[in-house]
């Protein structure tokens, strides 16, 4: 936006931010007036930014402290937004992992238990590449006494 555009550009955003996370930004000494006047200065500030670089606007603003100073509430607002999930595609993945991981004969599955399996099928290496053999070594030698195999023939 440019010009009178960029006047009102965001202000309903950020009000509806504002509302929205009130008590959380309450919490730690956010000014909702304060917050106004500090996003017309952020524009300002984009105003004189060449076009296409506003990436490096946010970064200035978070890494000078005269400006995180200067804009503290309206960077606690950005932080915010910053760590919202641009997508929802790992939580849908941990959805599918979580049906493959309890099916109906492992419905009495304890949370502690399926988190770990789920984070096995997530993040563990797949069939292929898993090598059985070392990981019963590992378990083996993990125990205090040691383990004894017993085959029954």
């Amino acid at each position: 936006p440019v010009g009178d555009d960029l006047a009102g550009f965001g202000n309903d955003s950020v009000r509806t931010l504002c509302d929205h996370f009130q008590p959380t930004l309450a919490r730690n000494g956010f000014d909702e007036a304060a917050v106004r006047r500090e996003w017309a200065g952020v524009k300002a500030h984009m105003r004189r930014q060449p076009r296409g670089q506003l990436d490096q606007l946010w970064e200035h603003l978070f890494q000078d402290q005269q400006h995180r100073d200067q804009f503290s509430n309206i960077l606690q607002l950005v932080e915010i937004v910053l760590v919202f999930p641009l997508a929802t595609a790992a939580v849908e993945r941990g959805f599918s992992c979580m049906k493959r991981v309890k099916t109906d004969w492992r419905s009495s599955l304890e949370v502690p238990m399926l988190s770990k399996l789920m984070f096995i099928s997530i993040e563990g290496p797949s069939v292929e590449h898993y090598h059985a053999a070392q990981a019963v070594q590992a378990w083996f030698e993990a125990a205090p006494n040691g383990r004894q195999f017993q085959a029954e023939l």
